[in-house]
């Protein structure tokens, strides 16, 4: 159940080595594979389903393996890479303490933040 609303970091290390990615997930990381074209997914815990998805990535040609891979490591790069990280982080604190000042309460200009 745990890996419905969470992303494996196996993930993100292969997608950022630009490998093409199988996997036997659901929920957000199935999505991820998905949305990104990085690869393929299966049902966990269905065999067949999981050997229909190995058969399937065996057939696929190096260029389409390669093109995965592409794929998954632009889309790490856009979306879950540490800069990316960083940056919605920093909007984030950004707007808190603009709201903050707006509502008159006290904010503090500790390191690394902006008044």
């Amino acid at each position: 159940p745990l890996f419905r609303i969470t992303i494996p970091s196996k993930t993100q290390a292969s997608m950022a080595a630009a490998k093409p990615l199988l996997m036997a997930v659901a929920g957000d990381a199935a999505e991820l594979v998905r949305r990104s074209g990085a690869g393929l997914t299966a049902q966990p815990d269905n065999a067949p389903e999981i050997a229909r998805a190995i058969m399937e990535m065996a057939r696929l040609s190096p260029e389409r393996l390669r093109e995965m891979g592409s794929r998954g490591r632009s889309f790490y790069l856009q979306e879950m890479s540490m800069e990316v990280g960083i940056g919605r982080y920093e909007q984030l604190f950004q707007s808190v303490i603009a709201v903050a000042k707006r509502s008159g309460e006290a904010v503090s200009n500790g390191p690394g933040l902006v008044p």
